[in-house]
This record gives structure tokens, sequence and C-alpha cells, in this order.
């Protein structure tokens, strides 16, 4: 409070001077004043100069409208004087009274809008255990605040997208707030006012154009100015008779060191590249041209001299003339060597400078990701080192994990080393990263498949930096590459494994699996192939897709594999597959899934799905089939749209024939889960399309959630529910909490090095006919039993019995229009009698 009282003193003049240039230049109210949450949610009222049009209050957008936000009505909300003032960094002054009067801190956590803390009222119950800060880490590095030109609905990218970053960076603020980094902040606030980044950038821009005889000016002045430092030095600060000798050797140490400037090709580097290389040749530069200027003064000039001095006619003339031979010859020694030190010293300050600008000046992107880097060796530090001269990351290095135990404690480039592999839990608990970051490119496949897996088991993003043979070659697209779906699963994947009884059930049997060219099928028959069956009898309708995967198999297995292009919806078809191939077990993968375009087309995801079911589970009693494996979803569980309804109803049939009292039968299993990362159906290789055109990315509700898991995630709960016995039931993958999509977004954002809202915008587009907010596992009417798997859970419903359903749904009896045949989902799904 003293601090801002003498503030408020020292700055009185120029507090008075702002207020009448802002009531001068744009009119109006000098002060803005708007309500805020402080400490404890205490709300204050926080003073500003005004820096925003009048439309600029209600948009409630203030805090982020540093760089240009646009009001609704088109105008500009910053006005000619506030654009100054926030440049400067000047409008925020007028809050050393909120300061005063205890309701904020010099350094802290920047005040929200009361609407916003709601929003985030558990974010913010961490933040507000301190008081707000005039300085905060937002405005320092978010560079001036995120761009909210041209959206359609600021308010709600604001606090979807950009809100949540500021929240990171003030909870980042809270949990490791310090005297030290508070003074850092301050520091770099005041840098920031203080050096016009903007003007000297401009100028560089301008002299960019005439650069070579730019940069032999600047050298030439830098020549001479090092000299007359060094006479200056030497002399005590008054050269006296030194003047003359000055005077006499400048020219020639000037040529000589601008020789020696362009032998060694300092006027051909980009001074904002300067390397250890630069500084070497720097110095090398200097010595040589000592040198030289040495033996010019002691032995080169007194022989021209002579001539000059034996002539009268010549020399009486000459002032200088008495001052050329003697006092070359006596040149001080310490002249050479101040003169070498201020050489160096100029030369690599005057390139430091100009790359301490570029960094400035371009800005550190927002540190929206902490991360650990796995690995201490030199790809590490290369990486630190390039981090740190780069504006364009986006990450702040919390700390380095090494396997080597003498290395713990250790720093390199000033960020610790924290401990090995085995102390992750604890750095993960006191450092809180999001993200680790894989920095041994030397390691082999196995090494690095061991150190994927023991990170995986975290659940945060993984990215590795690739082999420097592998950019060679051009098999890495990038220096920090996506390592796999896990990344961005929200949780450690859950990939089952397997026993010696699973692999023994597949061994030796006749598979069959529909569907075989779609993104599940495929795998499924991957993994199935692995395990020597057989034979492994791929049916699928899709040319393409099934041409892809039996060419890979059958170069890995070879007559194992049978493909047989056909249509699950036709018995004739199906019947003479099974015929010929008489598969025991059936894994039946085909299906249309994807909710909106099932909408538009109910009559064929009513076929595919329901029909196809039924068929294959009518010709799988049929040909002694001994268990068939069916593949179901999330969107079955209480279903709204006609995907979902045609699934449910699927389950329904195949629950009928589980139920079934007949001499021989399959075991019908059904397995339930949610999206599969990497599908053809899923976000993700959309969200991917999106961010690799520049955006935006689409998602339909800042709210909706779905449960997600991987391929391989899918592929062994499938297997293992398989494997396990008895038939009935639904087996269910525990999948951890529901993901909302817009934070998926923003992981695969930023996963890809970019910045959420501002390098790639996230547009909403509304939920699409069939969408809901949320998806459920199991619902009211199923009993949850566990099985010999902790993972994987059994939903026990009621049986179901025929009573006519199996007749409403007969492929003879489909209604004419898409409504009548909603209607009958409907019905069949909501009571099961006869139509």
């Amino acid at each position: 409070m003293l601090f801002s009282a003498a503030g408020l003193v020292v700055l009185a003049p120029l507090l008075a001077l702002i207020a009448l240039i802002v009531r001068s230049w744009d009119g109006g109210p000098v002060f803005f004043v708007e309500d805020r949450i402080g400490k404890n949610f205490r709300p204050f009222r926080r003073y500003k100069f005004r820096t925003t049009a009048p439309c600029a209050p209600g948009m409630g957008l203030d805090a982020a409208a540093g760089c240009g936000v646009t009001c609704v009505t088109g105008a500009t909300m910053l006005t000619g004087a506030g654009r100054v003032l926030r440049r400067a960094g000047l409008d925020g002054l007028p809050q050393l009274w909120n300061v005063l009067k205890g309701e904020m801190s010099i350094v802290g956590p920047g005040p929200e809008a009361e609407k916003y803390v709601n929003e985030y009222k558990q974010d913010f119950g961490e933040i507000l255990k301190v008081r707000p800060g005039i300085i905060d880490m937002v405005p320092v590095v978010m560079d001036g605040g995120p761009v909210l030109k041209h959206m359609e609905d600021p308010e709600k990218h604001y606090i979807h997208i950009v809100l949540p970053e500021k929240l990171r960076l003030a909870r980042e603020y809270v949990r490791t707030a310090s005297p030290g980094g508070d003074l850092r902040l301050i520091f770099l606030a005041i840098a920031r006012m203080a050096y016009p980044a903007g003007r000297v950038a401009d100028l560089i821009m301008a002299l960019g154009r005439i650069r070579k005889p730019v940069v032999l000016l600047v050298h030439v002045f830098e020549f001479a100015l090092s000299n007359y430092l060094a006479f200056l030095i030497s002399f005590g600060g008054a050269p006296g008779s030194g003047w003359g000798m000055f005077l006499m050797g400048l020219p020639f140490i000037v040529l000589v060191r601008t020789i020696f400037l362009y032998v060694f090709s300092l006027d051909r580097g980009l001074w904002r590249y300067l390397s250890e290389k630069d500084v070497m040749n720097i110095m090398g530069a200097t010595t040589s041209g000592s040198i030289v200027f040495f033996l010019i003064a002691r032995f080169a000039l007194p022989l021209v001299a002579a001539p000059l001095v034996a002539a009268p006619l010549v020399a009486a003339p000459l002032v200088a003339a008495p001052l050329v031979a003697a006092p070359l010859v006596a040149y001080p020694l310490p002249v050479y060597v101040i003169d070498w030190s201020m050489n160096v010293i100029f030369l690599t300050g005057v390139r430091f400078f100009r790359r301490l600008h570029e960094r400035g000046a371009a800005g550190k992107r927002p540190a929206h990701k902490r991360v650990v880097i796995v690995g201490a060796g030199n790809a590490a530090e290369m990486l630190i080192r390039d981090m740190e001269q780069s504006p364009y990351y986006s990450y702040e290095i919390a700390g380095l994990i090494d396997d080597d135990k003498l290395k713990k404690g250790l720093k390199i480039r000033d960020v610790p080393i924290l401990g090995t592999r085995k102390d992750i839990p604890g750095i993960i608990s006191r450092k809180a990263p999001d993200e680790f970051l894989v920095a041994i490119p030397s390691a082999g496949r196995s090494e690095l498949e061991s150190i994927l897996e023991d990170l995986r088991k975290y659940g945060l993003p993984i990215r590795s930096l690739p082999g420097f043979w592998g950019m060679l070659t051009g098999r890495e697209a990038s220096a920090l590459k996506p390592v796999s779906a896990e990344d961005i699963l929200f949780r450690a994947s859950t990939f089952l494994g397997w026993d010696e009884s699973a692999r023994s059930f597949f061994e030796g049997s006749r598979v069959l699996v529909t569907g075989a060219g779609g993104s599940i099928g495929s795998e499924l028959a991957r993994q199935i192939a692995r395990f020597r069956p057989e034979s492994l009898v791929l049916f699928e309708r899709h040319e393409e897709g099934l041409y892809k995967i039996d060419m890979e198999l059958r170069a890995l297995y070879g007559d194992m594999v049978a493909s047989v292009i056909g249509d699950v919806t036709d018995p004739a078809r199906v019947a003479g597959s099974m015929r010929s191939h008489r598969p025991g077990i059936i894994f039946h993968a085909a299906a249309y899934k994807h909710v909106p375009l099932m909408e538009a087309n109910p009559g064929q995801a009513f076929t595919n799905n329901v029909i196809g079911t039924k068929v294959l589970a009518e010709n799988a009693i049929r040909f002694g089939v001994e268990r068939f494996i069916q593949i179901s979803t999330d969107k079955a569980v209480n279903p709204v749209s006609v995907m979902g309804m045609t699934k449910k109803v699927a389950e329904m049939v195949g629950t009928y024939y589980a139920g079934l009292d007949i001499g021989s039968k399959p075991k019908y299993i059904i397995t339930r889960f949610g999206n599969v990362l990497e599908s053809s159906g899923s976000v993700v290789p959309l969200f991917r399309r999106q961010i690799r055109d520049g955006g935006p990315v689409t998602v339909t509700h800042p709210e909706v959630t779905r449960y997600f898991m991987t391929i391989n995630e899918a592929v062994s709960l499938v297997l293992h529910a398989a494997s396990m016995g008895r038939g009935g039931g639904v087996f269910v993958l525990d999948m951890g909490e529901p993901i909302k999509i817009l934070d998926l977004a923003k992981r695969m954002i930023c996963l890809y090095g970019f910045r959420p809202g501002t390098d790639i915008d996230i547009s909403f587009t509304g939920l699409r006919p069939g969408e809901k907010l949320y998806e459920e596992l199991f619902n009211s009417e199923e009993s949850v039993e566990l099985t010999a798997h902790p993972k994987i859970h059994r939903a026990v419903g009621p049986a179901c019995r025929d009573n006519g359903f199996l007749r409403a749904i007969d492929s003879g009896v489909l209604p004419g229009t898409a409504e009548d045949l909603k209607r009958l989902l409907e019905c069949v799904l909501t009571q099961p009698q006869p139509l």
C-alpha cells in the first residue's frame, strides 16, 4: 500500500496529463470503471483510463481488447488515445488506487468480470486465493492479449477458447508465485513499456533495403569508437599528446579492420543468428587486425614518414609531421589491448542486441503447455536452446528426466534434471506438466517403445524428437511429432494384453470378420491373424478397403486369408460364404455409423444395421457357428438418432437369439464402446485435416462430450470378450470419464504446435440432426456385473422375447417413408409387441 500511495503521489502529474489527453483527444469520460471479482470472490470496482469506444463495455471483452477487437457494429473498440495508452501500458495506472484500497496488488492474476468467474467458478476458487494484480502474465506472455477480430460470436469465443488459456496462466502464477517471479514480471512489463520495439523494427526493416552499406558504416563506426575509447582509457580520460597518435593511426587501423571484416565474412552473417562460430570469427578478425596494425605502426609507417620529416618544404606545412614517426613507434601497448577488447565487445554486442530485439519484438507464444523433457543429452540441450531462441514455441519447460541417477539435481541451460523415470509420479504431482517431450533420437525402437509404454501410464500427451537421419531422408514431417492417438486420450490407454488362454482360443479356429475393410474390422483381422487361425475370412462390400487389408495380410500370412466381396444384407451371399468357409467364430463389425448421414438415409441404416445383423444371426444358427461377436455403440443407449436406434434394435436381435431355447446355437456376445479415435467416423481425422488447412476447427457445441477409446483398446475389448466363455449380455470397456469435444480440439491444435483461438480458430456449428450433448454406457434397465478382467464390465438387461418384433423388422415390411421408419423403430424400442 505504501508503494501504491507513493506511486500515486509521484505519478500525479503524469496521471493528470494523461487524463487531459484522453479528454481532449477522444472526448467523453476519462476513466473506465468496471466491476470485477477480487480475492475470496469479493466484488470491487476497477479504475482504468478509458481506451475503448462506447460500445466496448457492452461486449464484456475489455480484458481481451488489446489487439483491436471489433464491435458488433463494426466500429473499432480502441480509441486513438487508447491505442497509444495500451501500447505504452499506461492505461492501468489508475489501478494504483485499487492497490491502495487493498483490492488489488501490483503483481497477480488479472481480475475478471463476475459472469466469467461464474462460468469457471471451480478454477477461480484456486486463483482468487490471492488478490488480482495490475501486472499479470497474460499481457507479458500473450503479447497484448488474444485477437478476436472477425468472430461471429466473440463472447462465446472468449469464454470457451481465450479465457481457459488465461486461466491456465493465472493458475500457473498462483502455484509458482515468488518474490523473484514478481520482480521478473515487473521488469518485463517495464521493459515492454520502455523499449520501442515497434519503431526499432520499422527502422531495421527500412535499413534492410540497403543492408551492405549500413553494415559497413556500422562496423567502421565501431572500429573508430573502439580506438577512441582505448586512447581515452589509456590516458586517463585526457589523451593529451596521445591525440596526435590517435589521429595518425585511425585511418590505418580502420582500413586494416575493414579488410579483415571481409576476410572473415563478418559482413555476410545475419546478426540475429549469432553463434559460437560467429564469435570465434569476430575474435579472429580482431586479433588479425591488431597484429597487422602493430606491424604497420612499428615498421611500415616510420619508413614512409622518414622522407616527409627530411624534406622541409614538404614537412613544414604539415603540423602533424613531427607526430608521425616517433609517436607511432611508441604507440602505447595498452591501446592495442583495450582496442582489441572493445572491438570484440562491440562487434559481438551489436549482433547480440539484434537477436534480443528479434525475440522481444516477435514476442513469445503463450506458454499454454508445461512440458517435461525425457532425456538429458545433446538433443535435449539443442531443443532447450531452440526454444529459448525462437518465439514460435508455446512451451514452458518444467524440467528434464534422465535414467542416469548421477544427473539428478544438475541443470542444462538452467533447466533442472528432476530425476529418473521412477520419479515421474512425484514430478507430475509437483510440476503438473501437460505433456512429455521425448528427446532421445538415438534410442532404438525397443528402447523407445519401453519409454513410451512407461509414459502412457500417466495419461499425458507424448511428443518425440525424431532422429536426424529420419529428417534428412524426409521420413519425419516435423521436428516435434505426435506419437500416437493415445496422446489425445486424456487418460492412460487400456490395452488389455494377451494371455495363453486368449491365444489358444483363436489358434486353429476358422474366423469370419464382416466389415473387414473398415477401421475396426481391419484391425480385428490384423490381431486375429497373429494368433494363426486355421482360416480368416474377410467379408466386405467395399472393394478398395477389402483389397488393402487383403494385400497386407496375404503378404504376411499367405493362403490363411480369404477375401469375400459381399453384403451382410444379402442372405444368399452370406449363406454361400458360410457354406464354403464354415466359420466357427463370426465378428460382426459391418455397420453404418455416421449419425447425420443416417438421419438423412434412415432406410439404409435400418437395412444395414438391423437386417444385416438378423441375416448373419440366422445363418450363424443354420451353419453351426460357435460364437457370434457383435459390435455395438454407446449411441444405442437411450438412443435419439436413427443410427443409435438401429444399433439398439440390432442389440435386441442379438439378445433375442442368445436367449433362444434350442439345442445348438452360437454364443451371442455383444460389445459396446464409445467413439474410436482414428476411425473413419471419428472427429480426429476431421480435426487433423482442418488444422492442416489452417482452420477453423468446427465443434458442434461447447458442452458436447463423448467417450473415446483407441482402436487397440476397442479391438482388445472385442477379442477378450469373445474368449471369455459365456454368451449373453453386453460387454463394456471402462473408458474413464467422457471427454469434451472442445477440449479434444484444443489438445489436437496444441499438439500441432498452434494456439487455439489465435493461430487456429474454433467455431461452433450447433448440434447436428440426431446428436446428443452426451452419451451413456448403460441404461436404467441394465444391471452391471464384473467380469474376470477388471477393465471389462458386463451389462445384463431383460430378456428380449420375440412377440412379433422380428416380424416387424423383417426386410419385407419396411415402411415407405423415413418418418414411418423412425416411428417403427421407436415403437419397437418402447414396446416390442406385435404390430
